[in-house]
């Protein structure tokens, strides 16, 4: 018996945050902090294999998914841009009128009908 439907899914319902091996012997994730992995851990459990593009981080958000300063939190965020992981489709802000936060794609995930540009993979120390 079959443990996923037609479309590939869960039967039993239940979601996973998976990291593939390949992901993970890359140079780029081997030069994250501790706290770049734990929230790129986060940013995944928010992809829901149809939102991406649309993930929403912000600083304090991401401070409060790992348990950690703002400082710190933008550092990891950061790092997560410089080695390839996520990218920056629209940049948040907080005004009187009008507060969003930062919307994220992932390059481990198709966007827009595009394949996955795994840009950490060709990321190298500099």
């Amino acid at each position: 018996m079959a443990n996923h439907n037609h479309k590939g899914r869960s039967k039993n319902g239940l979601r996973y945050v998976g990291l593939p091996h390949y992901l993970m012997q890359s140079p780029a994730y081997r030069a994250l902090s501790t706290n770049a992995r734990a929230l790129y851990c986060e940013f995944l459990f928010r992809y829901n294999g149809g939102n991406n593009g649309d993930i929403i981080m912000s600083v304090r958000m991401a401070a409060n998914w790992i348990d950690c300063a703002s400082n710190t939190a933008v550092k990891a965020i950061g790092e997560l841009q410089v080695n390839g992981f996520i990218k920056l489709k629209s940049k948040g802000s907080f005004t009187f009128k009008h507060r969003h936060a930062s919307e994220w794609i992932s390059t481990l995930h198709e966007y827009n009908g595009s394949s996955p540009t795994k840009d950490f993979m060709a990321w190298r120390k500099g």
